[in-house]
């Protein structure tokens, strides 16, 4: 992880206007949310975005290895530092949440037809094998030190061009908004659409009564609301109806004995059946 003095020598810095973040680009570097983990450690306290060309450590869900060649896709990590004026930067699955809807955002306006697959997937359209291909992912974390939250660290991994071998290795159907839009983003490009997109749900979201907003905002884009879904946690495998997504971010899913309340941080995978 380098200091942030180090990381703007060897970048290219900028601060967006009309919003309060700042990119940093980087050409290289091991990952994008270490980075910013160890800045918030170090005490960075701004709203600070990194962005790279190539990630040699990335980092999914529950560990697993995140890989993309050189200039195929967005990587890029976001710091919401505590204490600030947006309070909610203490709850990771909300600012998780509302990075993954504005790089939603951000493909809708490259005129992409997507949609988000609880709990942390943008998806392309549906296959005609009813399978959803998966265009991105959204990981978020909390940072600490001792019980004091100094922030949450998000990144997101978007895939802007096809890559043959992608699927094989993720084990799963996957797509690149190459393949679902006409127009061609560069990656500084996507990170600075996304990047103004997440500046207004943040502005709408420090509204009274913004995190109902968000909750609807979510419920209207979901990819599993009223699909047959299969969540498997640590301790066991739910299948039934996906009927909503609380205030929290947690799925409700109707089953044959009741209804279950599922969070993000519990899931080992999600599935829709049909």
């Amino acid at each position: 992880m380098m200091l942030f003095s180090a990381m703007l020598a060897d970048s290219s810095a900028s601060d967006l206007k009309g919003t309060r973040f700042r990119l940093v680009e980087l050409a290289e570097t091991g990952s994008t949310n270490a980075d910013l983990v160890g800045l918030a450690r170090a005490g960075e306290r701004t709203f600070l975005a990194v962005r790279t060309g190539f990630q040699s450590a990335g980092r999914g869900r529950r560990d697993r290895s995140w890989d993309a060649p050189p200039g195929s896709g967005l990587m890029m990590s976001v710091l919401f530092p505590a204490g600030q004026q947006d309070e909610v930067a203490s709850h990771a699955q909300q600012m998780a949440s509302c990075l993954g809807f504005a790089a939603l955002r951000a493909c809708v306006t490259s005129g992409a037809d997507v949609a988000l697959k609880w709990p942390n997937d943008i998806v392309g359209p549906v296959l005609s094998d009813g399978t959803l291909p998966k265009l991105a992912g959204v990981l978020g974390e909390t940072v600490t030190r001792g019980t004091k939250v100094l922030g949450v660290v998000v990144g997101v991994g978007l895939n802007l061009r096809p890559v043959p071998e992608r699927a094989a290795a993720l084990g799963r159907s996957v797509v690149a908004l190459d393949e679902i839009t006409d127009q061609r983003v560069s990656p500084t490009e996507m990170a600075k659409a996304t990047l103004r997109e997440l500046e207004l749900i943040l502005t709408r979201l420090a509204q009274a009564d913004g995190a109902e907003w968000l909750r609807g905002e979510l419920f209207g884009v979901s990819a599993v609301i009223g699909r047959d879904i299969e969540v498997v946690t640590d301790g066991e495998s739910i299948g039934g109806l996906a009927i909503d997504i609380d205030a929290d971010g947690r799925l409700v899913v109707e089953t044959a004995a009741g209804r279950h309340t599922i969070s993000v941080g519990d899931v080992v995978s999600a599935r829709v059946r049909n």
